[in-house]
């Protein structure tokens, strides 16, 4: 979904292309050591279109748009007073950007206030919406709002369908391997997958119950760590023979929606240390792409619990699986943590990297959407 917003400060040099969480500042040229000097000087013209390198712009919006000729979805014009504009531009460049009020109001006369003329303000006529007064306008803001989800609700529908004929190569009736561990079936177990899966399940609900099965995945997967033998004395003077880690846990999660399994990952090992993996797919190639990770400096080491709670294609797990073996972390010291994994993915990961174990807390036969983190985080 990419949205043309043009908000209330667009007539500042601050006017933003919004698309997921992507700013039109992100794609200013590389100023030069002169226009540096005039940018300083607030002689630089940063509102002409000159100022954008929109051979990129465009390239990213392609992107996201999967290669679709038209590349807006909604055009959206967000209009204000000038003078409320004016007023937030110097209250910006003077509180942050350590400008006076003589140097912010000669940009804005120079620069800002023409080139919106010139550049912003026709494109009202191009608006599939125009809101004036910004955000007090909650009436055009809850349309726009449901517009959206509407249009996400089918490109999610559309994604679903091109899962459903990638599984159509695969084997699903063979069992799957026995490094997947699936959690034993109880009528507990079985209320508290009905209260997840429930649409009508409270946000209070959901997480209660899905940090109660947090818990018990992370419990199992926990099993399957290494062990050794470890002598105790009790209280009462007897020796009881027992179990130890043989070695420390860390914990990988999986941005953003592994954080809803951290709330187990806490009960059942406080003293984990915690990773973080940002994967996406490339939305031209359906490729996983990894755009962030933080992860502890002992992996080499340590026993490694990764935390997804969804696995649909498989794609995900892989480049996580993929990155950790990077780190020097043996196949062997892997423990994929998942509520709900489709079959495929299941078999892709399990095919690509056959001494992983996988805890998953339900098979699903076809494609769920991932809908954990929407539940659980409130979005």
């Amino acid at each position: 979904m990419v949205v043309h917003y043009s908000p209330p400060w667009a007539n500042t040099h601050v006017r933003k292309l919004q698309f997921h969480g992507q700013l039109e500042d992100s794609f200013y040229k590389t100023l030069n050591p002169e226009e540096s000097t005039q940018a300083f000087r607030n002689e630089f013209d940063f509102d002409s279109p000159n100022s954008i390198d929109f051979d990129i712009l465009v390239e990213k919006l392609r992107d996201l748009k999967q290669g679709v000729l038209e590349l807006l979805d909604m055009r959206i014009f967000v209009d204000t007073d000038a003078d409320v504009c004016l007023a937030r531009r110097l209250a910006r460049d003077i509180k942050y950007r350590g400008r006076d009020t003589h140097g912010a109001i000669k940009q804005w006369t120079t620069f800002v206030k023409p080139n919106f003329e010139l550049f912003v303000q026709p494109q009202k006529k191009n608006a599939d919406i125009l809101v004036p007064r910004g955000i007090e306008n909650t009436i055009a803001i809850e349309m726009i709002v449901k517009h959206i989800q509407r249009a996400l609700l089918t490109k999610s529908r559309e994604h679903l369908e091109t899962l459903r004929a990638l599984g159509q190569g695969h084997d699903t009736d063979k069992p799957l391997p026995s490094t997947v561990k699936v959690l034993k079936d109880s009528p507990q177990l079985q209320l508290m997958h009905t209260i997840i899966h429930d649409t009508d399940t409270s946000r209070e609900d959901f997480i209660f119950y899905f940090d109660r099965v947090a818990a018990l995945l992370v419990e199992r997967g926990m099993d399957h760590l290494a062990f050794k033998r470890r002598e105790v004395e009790t209280p009462q003077g007897h020796k009881y023979v027992g179990l130890e880690l043989s070695r420390d846990v860390s914990a990988v999660v999986i941005l953003r929606s592994g954080g809803a399994l951290e709330v187990g990952l806490t009960r059942v090992v406080p003293d984990a240390r915690i990773g973080r993996l940002l994967i996406q797919s490339n939305v031209r190639t359906g490729e996983p792409e990894l755009h962030y990770q933080k992860l502890p400096s002992t992996l080499t080491s340590d026993s490694v619990l990764v935390m997804d709670p969804q696995i649909t294609t498989g794609a995900g797990a892989l480049m996580a699986v993929t990155v950790l073996k990077d780190y020097g972390v043996e196949e062997d010291r892997i423990v994929f943590v998942t509520y709900l994994a489709s079959i495929v993915g299941l078999r892709r990961l399990t095919k690509a990297f056959p001494g992983v174990k996988v805890i998953v807390g339900k098979v699903d036969e076809g494609f769920e959407r991932r809908f954990i983190d929407e539940r659980y985080f409130g979005s």
